[in-house]
């Protein structure tokens, strides 16, 4: 039987039983199957939910401060309807909650109830969704990217900002799912809002949303740790993809830049292989050449003949396979050896 719309829309302000929910109760009940079952009776709505999870004792269901998956805010939604709620749970078997409301739905539900109604939807639609912060310092870009993953209910974002610093303040207050991170903002960079995550330890997945496709970002983001890379210019559903990738715990970096971080990765790996062939009397003078002295020079650094720093750079050429000292300086600079100030 079909719902009036009105009366579906009031249920859903109450009791989100759809997709929206779905990522969260799974990833809060830690089941691998949840069933919503909803029928409409002659006098009543009835709203079945079943999972296989964990499940949860009698008296952690009745503390509401430790309620799982929003059940204070579904009770609380079921009250202001006159409906009824039963939970039934048991650890390790799984959970089933039974809900029943009036048919007439607009009696049900009283005029000064109507305000904290949709107050309580929208708390239960954020608890619920994947909740998402936005740092880009293009106000248009944030507003567009908002309505995008709002659009369907799924994806709540509760914080923005518009530079590093204010993205690093947010983050240790608003504690969101999942952080949509620009490289290219003001005050602090991206990269540099990567290394202060990792050094502070926040506990929040990345998604590098940039316009920069070359691939030494990409491999930087990397090095540093990132669940996730995608470029400004992707579809609508491959953003939404990526982030409901990274909300099951896989890593997902845009199909298109896949071929040149492989293929950086492997040229890396021979890099290393070169490094790790050069002595460490070689890796001074390499990295010397790298910063522009001249072998008289070097030899006076080192407390080393000008003869035998001429050995050494001899041998480095043929083990980085370079052929003059620019070659060599930008194998060194591409390899981090030296740092560019």
């Amino acid at each position: 039987m079909m719902f009036h719309v009105k009366q579906m829309i009031i249920l859903h302000y109450l009791i989100p039983c759809g997709s929206g929910m779905s990522v969260k109760y799974k990833k809060h009940s830690q089941a691998t199957r949840v069933l919503f079952h909803c029928k409409k009776t002659e006098q009543k709505y009835e709203i079945l939910i079943q999972d296989n999870g964990k499940g949860f004792t009698k008296e952690e269901a009745e503390d509401k401060a430790n309620s799982h998956f929003g059940l204070a805010l579904i009770h609380e939604g079921v009250n202001l309807l006159n409906g009824t709620i039963h939970v039934s749970s048991a650890i390790g078997r799984g959970t089933t909650i039974d809900i029943k409301i009036p048919l007439d739905l607009h009696s049900a539900v009283k005029k000064e109830q109507l305000g904290q109604s949709i107050s309580i939807h929208k708390q239960v639609r954020i608890y619920m969704s994947i909740k998402v912060m936005l740092a880009d310092d293009h106000v248009l870009m944030r507003e567009g990217i908002r309505q995008l993953l709002e659009f369907d209910g799924t994806i709540s974002v509760i914080a923005e900002a518009n530079n590093g610093v204010e993205c690093m303040e947010q983050l240790l207050s608003v504690h969101p799912d999942i952080l949509l991170l620009d490289i290219n903002m003001p005050v602090m960079n991206g990269i540099e809002v990567l290394q202060e995550i990792k050094k502070k330890n926040i506990s929040v997945k990345v998604l590098v949303l940039t316009v920069h496709n070359e691939v030494e970002y990409l491999l930087k983001a990397v090095d540093i740790g990132i669940d996730g890379y995608i470029m400004k210019d992707a579809e609508s559903a491959e953003l939404k993809k990526a982030i409901n990738c990274i909300m099951q715990g896989e890593t997902y970096i845009q199909p298109s830049l896949v071929p040149a971080l492989n293929s950086r990765l492997v040229s890396r790996d021979i890099d290393k292989g070169k490094i790790n062939s050069l002595t460490n009397r070689e890796l001074e003078v390499l990295i010397e050449v790298a910063n522009g002295m001249f072998n008289k020079e070097i030899a006076t650094s080192l407390n080393i003949s000008e003869r035998t720093v001429k050995n050494h750079i001899s041998n480095i050429f043929k083990k980085i396979d370079v052929s003059d000292r620019t070659q060599a300086a930008v194998f060194a600079i591409k390899n981090n050896l030296i740092k560019l100030y």
